[in-house]
């Protein structure tokens, strides 16, 4: 769907990745937001589960910012139990 993307040849590593995010190819966009939803369902496992006081995101991945938590935050709240996300 995405001939012109960098991405298309299909052997990429994380810095190409984040590169293409930033120059908004719409290829590594969805890779990304795709990436931060299956992010999102295990971290809504955890909280309900754990109900943690605070979630630390690191590394590579968490420099894309909004681009990455927005789908993030998107995914926890449609999966968390109210009361497990509310304080977090």
């Amino acid at each position: 769907d995405y001939p012109g993307s960098p991405l298309a040849r299909g052997d990429f590593n994380f810095g190409d990745l984040e590169r293409a995010v930033l120059a908004s190819d719409p290829l590594a966009q969805q890779v990304v937001r795709e990436a931060a939803g299956y992010f999102g369902t295990a971290l809504a496992g955890l909280l309900n589960l754990m109900n943690p006081a605070i979630v630390v995101l690191g590394g590579e991945f968490a420099h894309l910012g909004d681009l990455v938590l927005e789908p993030l935050r998107e995914m926890v709240r449609s999966r968390t139990l109210v009361d497990a996300v509310a304080a977090v």
